[in-house]
């Protein structure tokens, strides 16, 4: 189980998703525990020099979703991960770990193209019920790069464990200045133009999962 830790809940979520993850893998060392999840993907061709970014996901299932959408399956060799795509006539890729959280690999295409694949895990760190104003409340997502919504969403988070201040920014201009309860289950703050803001905790993200299987 992971240890108690006597801090705000969504801090604990930041802090210690990567503590989380971290037991899991010592709970079940393979690889293939150790690959599933949601990154940030970099695809280069080696030859323009091309790069695409994504969001890809490594499911349970074994399925590989790219931004959203299926793109093929993924396996395991010893202390490697394949990439298989649906497309045959795209790269099939052979990726290892760097780091804990960095996956790097090599594919060639059936027309001779070589591509470069680095993956670089995140984390969803929280899942809130936002509010402003009188408005329809909506669920927003906190990823541990510092993004809203999508890993690669344009809204970003930033939070201040020694005051447990929250600032939410938006693509349209609004800044949200919140504080967080003590019980780390509400927020409650305002906006550049007075407008109340409040936040009601969902979950704890993967924190809470791992914590579930730690159990």
């Amino acid at each position: 189980m992971l240890r108690t830790v006597k801090l705000l809940g969504v801090v604990q979520c930041l802090c210690f998703v990567h503590e989380a993850v971290g037991q899991s893998e010592k709970k079940d060392d393979d690889v293939e525990h150790r690959v599933r999840g949601t990154y940030m993907a970099v695809s280069t061709n080696l030859k323009t020099r091309e790069r695409t970014n994504c969001v890809c996901e490594l499911t349970a299932n074994h399925d590989v979703v790219v931004d959203g959408k299926p793109w093929g399956k993924w396996d395991t060799k010893k202390t490697s991960v394949v990439l298989l795509p649906d497309d045959k006539d795209q790269a099939e890729f052979e990726l290892r770990f760097k780091t804990k959280t960095l996956l790097i690999g090599m594919g060639e295409s059936k027309k001779g193209q070589k591509i470069s694949w680095e993956m670089d895990r995140v984390y969803l760190v929280a899942v809130w019920e936002h509010q402003a104003g009188n408005g329809k409340p909506g669920e927003i997502r906190l990823w541990s790069n510092g993004r809203v919504g999508r890993p690669d969403g344009r809204a970003t988070w930033k939070m201040n464990p020694k005051d447990a201040s929250l600032v939410l920014k938006w693509p349209e201009g609004w800044i949200d200045t919140c504080k967080i309860s003590s019980d780390g289950k509400r927020y409650e703050g305002r906006n550049q133009n007075g407008t109340l803001i409040s936040g009601k905790l969902i979950s704890k993200g993967e924190l809470e999962e791992s914590t579930k299987d730690s159990l």
